[in-house]
């Protein structure tokens, strides 16, 4: 997974430092943080406004799709948000719609990004100040799937003090990954995260690495347990050393 990505990804909060005052960035919160539009081609996002003063906020929506291995952000007029842009009273709330624009019927699952934007204010002999905004990355599912959680095709790779895990989605779901951990017959573990891993979309591939060596033997059999949205998976690999 990019570095780049993994600044938008997950359906967290990020904090980005913008030429701002300080006292400029309002408490933004955004409701729900994954939209799965199961029918249909409309939904809506809530954003409210929990700080003292009025919020100026930006919704843009791209296409995600996952290349070799890696998470990509495409623009597209297929979906749109709107209003793209909302400005939010204190204490109050703004609905945004999510419209698919798209004529053609869904294959399988779309998979967009809504980015969530606080717009700080520029204040006159601040502009030297350093002020924080948020941003919101929510996943949007269009079409509705069964799950395909046992049928991900795993690989591991251990390559200069690094293990790298590659899960294969032959499916059209996505599939959404979360407490990602490697464990060998000898009891090393390696953990990938304690929450949120990530995402394995439809008919795509997602990779993540992290260090250390989880065995070894260059030909052991590793054995890869994590937390879905359907329960715990568990499958095996044969672990692969490369140069």
């Amino acid at each position: 997974m990019t570095r780049r990505f993994a600044a938008l990804l997950f359906g967290s909060i990020i904090v980005a430092i913008l030429s701002a005052g300080a006292g400029n960035a309002a408490a933004l919160r955004v409701a729900p943080i994954i939209v799965d539009v199961a029918r249909g081609a409309t939904s809506t996002v809530e954003l409210q406004n929990l700080g003292s003063s009025t919020a100026t906020v930006q919704v843009r929506i791209f296409r995600w799709v996952q290349k070799g291995g890696q998470n990509k952000l495409v623009p597209t007029r297929d979906v749109v948000a709107s209003p793209p842009i909302t400005k939010i009273m204190p204490g109050r709330r703004n609905i945004v719609r999510i419209v698919r624009l798209a004529k053609r019927p869904v294959v399988g699952e779309e998979s967009y990004r809504v980015l969530v934007d606080e717009i700080p204010k520029r204040n006159a002999g601040r502009s030297m100040r350093v002020g924080i905004a948020l941003r919101y990355s929510l996943p949007v599912f269009f079409g509705s799937n069964p799950a395909s959680d046992n049928r991900l095709k795993w690989s591991v790779v251990q390559k200069k003090g690094e293990t790298i895990v590659t899960a294969t989605n032959p499916g059209n779901r996505r599939v959404r990954l979360s407490a990602l951990t490697l464990s060998n017959r000898s009891g090393r573990r390696l953990r990938f995260s304690k929450g949120l891993t990530g995402y394995v979309l439809g008919r795509s591939t997602a990779t993540w690495k992290t260090k250390g060596m989880i065995s070894a033997s260059a030909s052991a059999r590793v054995r890869i347990t994590a937390s879905t949205e359907n329960g715990t998976i568990e499958s095996e690999a044969k672990l692969r050393t490369a140069q």
